[in-house]
């Protein structure tokens, strides 16, 4: 009832650019350029042999979805990944600048250095005590007081033993195992795994005995005015144990009369850096921001510049 009709392709389009096959199988298929847009017809196949309408219409549609899978692999794709690169590399350059860096370029504007000056200089020595260690044996509780820290503070000693709370000295734990199978029939292969269950404390004892120490531990309260502002503040400070050193210091520097290099914020008074100018850099944040910005410095050459670069070479020369 219907005739066939002989169809004969047009002859091949000819193009400046450098070709490049898709990965098909079919020798008649054209080549693919990637600076054809995703919209442009694909190009027409070369045959000497004349072809039926339905083999015609086979090999159109198997050469658009050629076309478009290769687009999309060979020249989409990598355009893609390397956007993904470069767009993640400089969230992670403006995260370092604005998280880090510029809070600090800020600060350093905007505190000013100057001199704070003690008004008054309050020390309070009082009794402390530090666990040192336990052991896991029954303290006689007899012989040591306890370890809570009224009880340390208001007994005599400086170096002694005291009874703490309860402890687990060993547990015990029974093997259980499990028996695991892959495949079927005469490829079945089993393995036990053996693990620790039920575990229980088998050894403990009610009151541990443990070390303290005892000793002097002394707290300061400055109350120091800001020169520039004329405002006055309080600061407390603390020293350690019998650290004799730090009282030293701290007299030595805070004392009634003594004056430090302090700062305030010019955008607020009450914000006052006790001790020290204005604020330091951040060493840290500005390495991995010079570190971060050559990565990206260096992909963008690799991927943009040196191209173009070897296209106006080949253009122009």
């Amino acid at each position: 009832m219907f005739s066939e009709r002989k169809i004969t392709p047009l002859g091949p389009q000819r193009s400046s650019h450098s070709p490049m096959k898709p990965t098909d199988d079919d020798p008649t298929l054209p080549p693919i350029y990637c600076d054809q847009g995703p919209t442009d017809p694909p190009p027409r196949y070369d045959s000497t042999a004349p072809t039926t309408i339905r083999q015609a219409t086979q090999r159109a549609i198997k050469r658009v979805l050629s076309y478009r899978s290769f687009h999309l692999i060979h020249c989409t794709g990598p355009v893609i990944i390397k956007s993904a690169v470069v767009l993640s590399i400089m969230g992670i350059i403006f995260g370092i600048f604005f998280g880090c860096i510029y809070p600090t370029i800020l600060d350093r504007g905007a505190f000013v250095e100057t001199e704070c000056r003690s008004l008054n200089f309050t020390q309070v020595s009082s009794r402390c005590c530090d666990i040192t260690g336990c052991s896991c044996s029954e303290c006689p509780f007899t012989l040591y007081v306890g370890c809570d820290a009224s009880t340390l503070i208001n007994q005599p000693l400086n170096n002694s033993y005291c009874c703490g709370d309860s402890q687990c000295c060993q547990q015990c734990c029974d093997t259980c195992s499990s028996l695991s199978c892959t495949g079927s029939g005469s490829s079945r292969h089993c393995a036990t795994t053996y693990y620790s269950c039920n575990c229980r404390c088998c050894s403990s004892v009610s009151r541990r005995t443990c070390s303290f120490v005892c000793g002097i531990c002394n707290s300061f309260t400055i109350h120091y005015v800001v020169d520039a502002t004329n405002h006055e503040f309080d600061q407390s400070l603390s020293c350690a144990r019998d650290d004799f050193q730090c009282v030293e210091t701290t007299q030595h520097t805070y004392g009634y009369g003594q004056s430090w290099t302090c700062s305030y914020d010019s955008r607020n008074e009450n914000n006052v850096r006790f001790n020290g100018g204005v604020p330091p850099w951040n060493v840290a944040a500005w390495v991995f921001f010079a570190l971060f910005c050559l990565i990206l410095f260096v992909l963008l050459s690799w991927w943009c510049a040196i191209p173009l670069v070897k296209f106006l070479l080949n253009k122009f020369c």
